[in-house]
């Protein structure tokens, strides 16, 4: 199918905002898609699995859903707040649940819409996530219309195609950031002294920081917390083994704020403090 001979049928938008009063905190169950699904992410942030993978959604993100897709969510901000949009690419011959989705127990896969296979726009064969797509009042203006407008399905296919393509750009742009991971990744490698913060490094490479952390994990198979921190304990360990400057000041040189940040992270990355390592490596 080309995605120019969709004809995209809209079911409707729904609007949920986390009440920590009940009972979504935590792991949600695992739930499954009946049909094609937008959400965009309006405030606060979760962390979704798709197959045991796990992906990091904050404020402006944009999720694409295929029918059929298994998913589970933890709620990891009580400012949550999010839409979804749901629809098929083209007319579907069995009356649509416009929730769209469904806890797996109860799922029936002959209720599931048709999954399109596009051979000139395969970003929307499978499930993505594109970060940082929408800012401030951009989601309401994208996504808002009156219900009772008469111009309902006019207004939601414009909304359809609005969202695909924003997510498509998203992907472009995530391609061409892709080539770049290994700049990034070298980077770290080679500036251990310095502060390697999502923030510092979203800043330095102009990409959402929600996006540093999913090039690093698809780059290194580390969070970048993870990946800092191997970094960092590294090259401490050539200091130490060295010899020409205390603990403390090998601390420092690394931009540990203190002492104790960086004996911890010492141990969690060796399980030997700084002390017992220096003693190990110099034969004492």
């Amino acid at each position: 199918m080309l995605i120019t001979d969709i004809s995209p049928v809209f079911y409707g938008v729904s609007y949920f905002k986390y009440n920590q009063n009940n009972s979504y905190a935590g792991i949600l169950s695992e739930k499954s898609q009946y049909v094609y699904r937008f959400i965009v992410v309006e405030k606060g942030g979760f962390d979704i699995y798709f197959d045991n993978v796990r992906y990091t959604c904050s404020a402006g993100d944009l999720l694409y859903l295929t029918p059929g897709q298994r998913y589970r969510l933890v709620i990891n901000n009580y400012e949550l707040s999010l839409y979804s949009v749901y629809f098929d690419f083209v007319p579907f011959d069995k009356k649509r649940n416009t929730n769209g989705c469904v806890f797996t127990n109860e799922y029936d896969n002959s209720l599931c819409s048709k999954t399109q296979s596009f051979s000139d726009a395969v970003v929307f064969n499978k499930s993505g996530i594109i970060s940082g797509v929408f800012e401030g009042n951009e989601i309401k203006r994208a996504l808002l219309f009156e219900k009772n407008d008469y111009n309902r399905d006019l207004s939601g296919k414009a909304m359809i195609y609005n969202l695909l393509s924003q997510f498509s750009a998203g992907c472009q742009r995530s391609e061409v950031r892709n080539i770049r991971v290994e700049e990034i990744i070298s980077y770290i490698n080679l500036n251990p002294d310095k502060d390697l913060s999502a923030d510092i490094l979203s800043k330095k490479f102009s990409y959402h920081k929600n996006h540093i952390n999913y090039l690093l994990k698809k780059g290194t198979g580390l969070s970048l917390s993870d990946y800092v921190r191997q970094v960092k304990i590294r090259y401490a360990k050539t200091l130490i083994v060295e010899g020409e400057l205390p603990l403390s000041q090998v601390a420092a040189a690394l931009g540990y704020y203190d002492y104790s940040h960086f004996y911890k992270a010492f141990i969690k990355e060796t399980g030997l403090t700084p002390v017992q390592y220096g003693k190990s490596e110099n034969g004492f």
